[in-house]
């Protein structure tokens, strides 16, 4: 089963740490879903959505502990799969093309 996290990182920035985070999700088969990147009044911040499989979370976990210091914090917090995950093969709804084309919400003053 895979487990679903969210993992923050923030503190002060250092060459090379956006590549050693991602190494150490890969080395525990990870996958990296979706990240946002951001440097707000010279600290950096870096939030994360990966998936990685049960029995490799517990060692992930640790080694993300591992590069926390005084600068430099790291927070894992688990979370509920995907809703597309959720209903996988199930096909989206099929509208006309013209069900597109009618304005919606636009009135008259």
């Amino acid at each position: 089963m895979n487990n679903h996290l969210v993992l923050i990182c923030s503190g002060t920035y250092r060459i090379g740490l956006v590549e050693k985070i991602s190494e150490l999700i890969l080395q525990h088969k990870g996958n990296v879903v979706e990240s946002r990147l951001v440097r707000l009044g010279g600290k950096f911040a870096m939030l994360m959505l990966i998936v990685v499989k049960e029995e490799a979370y517990p060692s992930l976990e640790k080694a993300m502990h591992r590069q926390q210091n005084e600068q430099f914090k790291v927070t894992i917090t688990q979370t509920q799969p995907l809703i597309s995950e959720k209903y996988k093969g199930w096909l989206p709804q099929h509208r006309p093309k013209h069900a597109f084309l009618r304005p919606i919400g636009i009135y008259r003053c």
